[in-house]
């Protein structure tokens, strides 16, 4: 009788697999996969199109996607804009700008745990193979919240063209990361990660600026070497626990926070230090001695920067810079006092320089006393013309004021100065006139070259006791 029952529910079992079997098998997978990629692409706003060559369930529900590729559907020419020289750099070769180019995953398989399917909580494993990298996790729902935990290895920068197209950056290296995630209504509440990055080099880069006058900086090939980063995100806070490498070009040390945008924060805010060591071969060979002209140089041969303040104002501050020449060339000694004091003096500089020692000291005779110049004008020297007796203008005296240079908005803005009445200009104008014509009356009355001559000659006799 026993084994009648185990015969029978052998028989069921066997009958029930191959009917489970026969559904799965007779299930439109051409439609199921064509329903996935449009799924995709609604989560994803419809800025990816999304291509899966072959997708197959088990009747566990397992889900195995091969061919997984994401392509962007308008292409960002932002980087063209700021595209470099390019070519091969230490075995590495660096394109002229970053295109945006296809996420691809040659296989993705997904298994849900039995208990979810039982019921509305899902739960299951995810394993993603891209080229010689893995990337394997869980995911959990409780409530509205889901929970990501996930692990990567040997992952390879340059053909992540996920995190390429985000950065427009050109990197080499293998990335390993641990990570633990948690969603709120399909936005990130919290995030923390560690991630280790070997032999990580950067290509040439040029980062846009919204300095005036400086279209942009641009950043030489670069090898970091191990990065090593602790970061994690919570209230809308991104908070650098560890940031560092120790490449041959850079040593970098980086700690701090960053405030997202938020409700209650509007724009970004930063609080960082950075401590960033240059080679010196690196700072010669790419021309970087300029930072040492912007930031103080430690006795290490680095730099500290502080970033602080938002995005729209923020500040920064790395020491008092010691400027350095950055075309070493020798520099030219400046000309000490008696250097200056031994300089041949030209003719108009004698000449000046009698008309104030007669004009400071007292004569022996009594000279015919000079008319003073309204507002205490400045006279300026008169041309010296060999074998000129009477004085003459011409183009070389110009007068001191120009009513031309001066408009009506500087007459408003700054009125103090002019201390006109509401006429404004037409006043100011009569007022340039009548001092234009005082110092033409005031050049007239000037001594000849030959009076300020014999008059200091009278005052050197009138010194030796002559």
């Amino acid at each position: 009788m026993r084994r009648k029952i185990l015969l029978i529910a052998g028989i069921v079992v066997l009958f029930m697999i191959a009917f489970v079997g026969a559904i799965f098998w007779m299930l439109p997978t051409d439609s199921i996969r064509h329903l996935a990629e449009k799924t995709i692409e609604k989560q994803l706003k419809q800025k990816q199109s999304v291509e899966i060559e072959d997708l197959s369930i088990s009747p566990l529900l397992n889900v195995t996607m091969k061919g997984f590729r994401m392509t962007p559907r308008v292409a960002d020419m932002s980087a063209a804009a700021l595209a470099t020289e390019g070519g091969t750099f230490d075995g590495y070769y660096c394109a002229p700008y970053v295109e945006d180019q296809s996420f691809v995953i040659d296989k993705i398989f997904v298994s849900p745990t039995l208990s979810s399917l039982l019921s509305k909580k899902y739960a299951g494993k995810f394993e993603l193979k891209l080229r010689d990298g893995i990337i394997d996790g869980s995911v959990k729902t409780i409530e509205k919240k889901m929970q990501l935990m996930a692990s990567g290895k040997s992952i390879s920068l340059n053909e992540f063209a996920l995190l390429s197209n985000v950065t427009k950056t050109q990197l080499y290296g293998d990335l390993s990361f641990d990570l633990r995630a948690t969603t709120d209504a399909n936005k990130l509440a919290e995030l923390y990660v560690k991630m280790n990055s070997n032999n990580t080099v950067m290509c040439p880069k040029r980062f846009k600026l919204k300095a005036q006058g400086i279209p942009y900086i641009e950043f030489p090939f670069t090898i970091f070497g191990n990065i090593v980063a602790d970061i994690e995100i919570a209230n809308d806070k991104i908070i650098i626990n560890q940031l560092t490498s120790d490449g041959p070009d850079i040593v970098l040390k980086v700690t701090g926070d960053i405030m997202l945008k938020s409700s209650k924060n509007p724009d970004v805010r930063l609080n960082l230090v950075a401590d960033i060591k240059p080679s010196q071969s690196w700072v010669e060979d790419n021309d970087m001695k300029v930072i040492y002209q912007v930031c103080e140089k430690l006795d290490d041969g680095g730099i500290r920067l502080t970033l602080r303040g938002t995005t729209k104002k923020l500040k920064h501050d790395c020491g008092t810079p010691i400027p350095e020449p950055v075309v070493e060339a020798p520099v030219p000694e400046a000309p000490n006092a008696d250097a200056s004091a031994e300089k041949p003096k030209t003719a108009k500089e004698k000449t000046v320089e009698e008309k104030k020692e007669v004009d400071d000291k007292p004569a022996a005779e009594p000279a015919a006393e000079r008319p003073k110049s309204p507002r205490n004008r400045a006279m300026p020297s008169r041309p010296t013309i060999v074998g000129e007796k009477k004085k003459v203008m011409n183009d070389a005296v110009r007068r001191p004021f120009d009513s031309s240079t001066i408009s009506e908005e500087q007459i408003k803005k700054h009125p103090e100065l002019f201390d006109l009445p509401k006429t404004g200009k037409p006043e100011l104008d009569r007022r340039l006139q009548r001092i234009d014509e005082e110092f033409n009356r005031d050049f007239q009355n000037q001594p000849s070259q030959q009076e300020r001559s014999n008059q200091r000659a009278r005052y050197m006799r009138s010194v030796k006791g002559e």
